[in-house]
């Protein structure tokens, strides 16, 4: 690919690893070609401050807000890809708007409290149809 100087592909990682790396990143790709549901991935790294590039299959559209949280590619278009992360590896600023609204996307929509609360409501209204049927 000749970017070998510009960009590691680390291959596997683990989570104790991946979470004092993560942080210290400018972007986070995630180029899905296939079913796809909704990567934690994707979370993580938003939670981190990091912009996303991703394209849109599965449950990612519903993650990422392009030009709010990162962008999305449709799946193929590698002149697309490369714009998209040429566009946020030459502005630090929009890099560190799209990182900081990511981060505060990922903690509205996915912190304990908010998690909790979806899981007793989802449980709740379960609980309820089946009392209904009864």
């Amino acid at each position: 690919l000749g970017i070998a100087d510009k960009v590691k592909f680390h291959g596997y990682v683990d989570e104790a690893s991946l979470a004092k790396r993560l942080p210290h990143y400018d972007v986070f790709i995630q180029h899905s070609r296939i079913k796809e549901g909704s990567p934690v991935s994707i979370v993580e790294a938003m939670a981190c401050a990091l912009p996303v590039v991703a394209t849109p299959i599965g449950g990612i559209p519903d993650q990422i807000d392009p030009g709010r949280t990162g962008y999305l590619v449709p799946i193929g278009d590698v002149d697309g890809m490369a714009a998209a992360m040429a566009q946020l590896a030459s502005d630090p600023k929009l890099r560190a708007r799209l990182g900081r609204e990511a981060r505060a996307e990922a903690v509205a929509r996915h912190d304990c409290e908010t998690l909790t609360a979806q899981l007793g409501n989802l449980l709740m209204t379960t609980a309820n149809a089946h009392k209904q049927r009864m």
